[in-house]
């Protein structure tokens, strides 16, 4: 993780600057990007045994994540940037799980949720501008340090139950590999207008898809979120 920060700041550091006006180089962001996010792909199991006197029935659903952070954003061309940054970044799936056995039915609702910190390293491209707004969109890589999980049983009921792991062992005490660096690819397309000369508002529509996962076997996770926030230039 130590070497993605390094790269992330010379890549802003050290990118010689092509535009003729260079004004406003730099930009600071701070931004919250609440989201829907899910398992990818959507999944609908059934289990039984071999006498079908057990069945285990699990379907998938979208849940609420969020992220927040402070970005920082370089000038490489007359349209073209680079941008990183740090946020912590909250995104799951919810899993409806329906139980059945010999005098004993069960309906229960599993609420996963990964937290990381994410180090986005982003291309953003301006291709339309009118007085003092812009039109967007970006583009890249986001390396994430798995921090840990929490499931959370039974939300909405009163023996609810909340776990966090982060350390080699699952929710059964069974052995697990965590991946510590996960990895995911976003793209965004956004907008934002000048309030001052020196400060910014702005709004991105993202997408962004994890396919690095925590472990083998945990599904990917795909985010769709409304990221606003406000730019400090120089």
């Amino acid at each position: 993780m130590k070497r993605v920060i390094v790269v992330s700041i010379i890549l802003l550091l050290i990118i010689p600057c092509n535009a003729q006006d260079n004004s406003n180089k730099y930009s600071f962001d701070i931004h919250i990007t609440p989201s829907i996010s899910m398992s990818m792909p959507g999944w609908d199991e059934t289990q039984f045994d071999q006498t079908e006197t057990f069945y285990f029935k699990a379907k998938s659903y979208s849940i609420l994540g969020l992220s927040t952070g402070a970005s920082i954003r370089r000038k490489i061309g007359g349209k073209i940037g680079v941008e990183s940054g740090i946020n912590y970044t909250r995104r799951g799936y919810e899993d409806q799980r329906k139980i059945h056995a010999i005098n004993y039915d069960r309906d229960d609702v599993w609420n996963y949720y990964y937290h990381n910190i994410d180090i986005p390293i982003l291309i953003r491209y301006n291709f339309y501008k009118w007085n003092e707004t812009i039109i967007y969109s970006k583009l890249g890589p986001v390396p994430k340090y798995y921090i840990g999980q929490t499931i959370s049983i039974d939300p909405m009921n009163d023996d609810k139950r909340v776990i966090f792991l982060n350390n080699k062992r699952g929710f059964y005490g069974q052995e697990m590999h965590y991946r510590k660096i996960n990895l995911s690819l976003q793209l965004s397309l956004g907008t934002s207008f000048d309030i001052n000369p020196y400060n910014e508002l702005f709004i991105d529509c993202i997408i962004d898809y994890l396919i690095v996962t925590p472990y083998v076997g945990s599904p990917g996770i795909l985010s769709l979120g409304i990221k606003t926030g406000i730019s400090f230039q120089r």
